[in-house]
């Protein structure tokens, strides 16, 4: 005999942050996570069901992922991502939500709304690395994504499988060039 784990619900940022790294959670309404600074670093082998409530995040001012990774173990699902990227000056390493994937993201939909125009390097719309599985997701770019190198729509880095998705839009405008070569 056995009994599912305790499902908890999350409601505010605070609550997102002090996750157990096992617990089953639901999240109850939509986060804005614009300008929040901080990440959650402890693996997470957990489950997380954004029950399709959106998270919004931007650039400026914010920390360079949510969810720092996912273990093997992992599930988050049902994920509304609205992004802004709203930097003044040149970024470096902005990751959507994920820093690095090593079980299941499944049913995503990331809508890119703006972007400014500067040579970042290092972003990605929904994570850094994935080592897991990345199953089903939309990502509308209404605006492209700007920079330099090592940029990305889904991961940057892919040593796991990437399936049932679809990416329409603006794309990628890696147009700045370097004098130097």
């Amino acid at each position: 005999f056995t009994t599912e784990k305790e499902i908890r619900s999350i409601k505010t940022i605070d609550d997102l942050f002090n996750m157990t790294p096992d617990g089953k959670y639901i999240v109850i309404n939509d986060l804005d996570l614009r300008e929040v600074n901080r990440n959650y670093t402890t693996t997470f082998t957990g489950e997380i069901d954004f029950q399709g409530h959106k998270v919004f995040r931007n650039v400026k001012g914010a920390s360079s992922y949510i969810l720092g990774t996912i273990g093997s173990t992992g599930v988050v699902k049902n994920l509304v991502l609205d992004i802004t990227i709203d930097n003044t000056v040149e970024r470096q390493d902005w990751w959507g939500f994920f820093y690095e994937n090593y079980g299941n993201i499944n049913n995503v939909m990331v809508t890119l709304n703006s972007s400014t125009d500067y040579p970042n390097v290092g972003q990605s719309l929904l994570i850094w690395r994935n080592r897991g599985v990345i199953d089903t997701f939309v990502i509308n770019t209404k605006e492209p994504i700007h920079g330099l190198r090592n940029l990305a729509i889904v991961a940057v880095n892919n040593y796991g499988t990437i399936r049932n998705g679809y990416v329409y839009g603006a794309g990628i405008d890696a147009s700045y060039n370097n004098e130097t070569t």
